[in-house]
C-alpha cells in the first residue's frame, strides 16, 4: 500500500488556550515495499505522524492517503477496521499491551477483533510465533510469565499475525540493552524484505535510520526539515545540527578518512567492507 501526506497539519485542542499545532504543512509520499524512517527528539511531532496511519488521529488540515483509504477533517474511513487490519503498530514497550490469560488467546484477539476466518488462525499463529523466533509451546503459557524479552516478542506476533501491509514502528526497541535492539531490528528488516512490506519507524537513533532505512524525514517543532536518503543525509550536516541530530559515528569517520586521505569510500556501506577498505588504504599508504 503507498501512503502519501498533503499538506498536513494537526492542532491539539483546537479553539481553547491549549491549542498546539504539532504538524505543519508536512507532505511526503511512499511507495509500497519502501522503509522510511521519521527522525526527530521529543516534541518534533514523530508520534502524532504515526497515528495518522491508521486513523487514530485525522488531519486538522491537508489529507492522508494510505492505499485506497482517505484521511481528513472533513472525511473518515467508514470501515477504520479494515484500515487497521492493513496497518500494524507496535508501540513503545509492546509488552504492556499484552492483556489475556493465554500467548495463544493475545494472538487470536487481533484476527478475531478484524474478523478473519477461523480457518486462517492456526496458520497464523505458527507463521507470526516463527517470524518473532517463538516456539509453539509458549502457547498455553501466560505472558506474564514470559521474560522481558519472550514478552516483546509475544506482543510483535500479536501485531504481525493479522499480516498487515504496512508495519509502524513506534521506538520499538525503547528499553532494550544493545543486543536486544540489533536482534528486534534485524528481525524487522528481514520481514521487510522477505515480505514485502512497507515499514514505517520512529526512532531518534540516527544509527538505526542510516542502517535499515531508505529514507529517512527529520521532523523538528512539528515540520519536515529534511527528506532523503542516509547518502543524501551525509550532506546536510548543519541542518542535521540544527534539529540537534548528528550523523551516526561511522558517517563521520568515514568522511573525515575521505576528506584526509583523498578517499572516496562510500559512507553507506555496510561496517565489514568498509574496515576492509579501509585496511587495504592503510596498507597501500604504509607501502608508499
Amino acid at each position: 500500500m503507498d501512503i502519501s501526506f498533503n499538506r498536513v497539519s494537526y492542532i491539539y485542542q483546537q479553539g481553547t488556550p491549549f491549542e498546539h499545532r504539532a504538524l505543519k504543512d508536512i507532505s511526503f509520499s511512499l511507495n509500497k515495499g519502501e522503509w522510511l524512517a521519521i527522525v526527530g527528539h521529543t516534541g518534533s511531532g514523530k508520534s502524532t505522524l504515526l497515528q495518522h496511519l491508521n486513523g487514530l488521529r485525522q488531519p486538522t488540515e491537508g489529507e492522508v492517503k494510505v492505499g485506497d483509504f482517505h484521511l481528513s477533517k472533513k472525511n473518515r474511513p467508514k470501515d477504520m477496521k479494515q484500515l487497521r487490519k492493513h496497518v500494524g503498530v507496535v508501540f513503545q514497550y509492546p509488552e504492556h499491551q499484552l492483556f489475556e490469560e493465554t500467548v495463544q488467546k493475545d494472538l487470536l484477539f487481533g484476527p478475531k477483533n478484524f474478523g478473519i476466518d477461523e480457518s486462517e488462525f492456526e496458520t497464523r499463529v505458527h507463521n507470526a510465533l516463527a517470524a518473532v523466533g517463538l516456539h509453539e509451546d509458549v502457547l498455553e503459557r501466560s505472558p506474564f510469565e514470559l521474560s522481558g524479552g519472550q514478552k516483546r516478542r509475544v506482543a510483535i506476533a500479536g501485531v504481525l499475525v493479522t499480516d498487515p501491509q504496512i508495519l509502524v514502528l513506534d521506538e520499538p526497541t525503547a528499553g532494550l540493552d544493545p543486543m536486544g535492539q540489533k536482534e528486534i531490528m534485524d528481525m524487522f528488516y528481514h520481514l521487510h524484505q522477505t515480505k514485502g512490506r512497507t515499514t514505517v519507524s520512529v526512532t531518534h537513533d540516527m544509527e538505526m535510520a542510516f542502517t535499515y532505512a531508505d529514507r529517512i524525514i527529520v521532523l523538528e517543532n512539528g515540520q519536515k526539515l529534511i527528506e532523503g536518503t542516509p547518502h543524501e543525509l551525509t550532506q546536510q550536516e548543519t541542518l542535521l545540527q540544527q534539529a540537534k541530530l548528528d550523523l551516526p559515528e561511522r558517517i563521520s569517520f568515514v568522511n573525515k578518512w575521505n576528506q584526509r586521505n583523498s578517499s572516496q569510500l562510500d559512507e553507506t556501506m555496510p561496517i565489514s567492507e568498509l574496515a576492509q577498505k579501509i585496511s587495504q588504504e592503510l596498507k597501500e599508504i604504509k607501502d608508499q
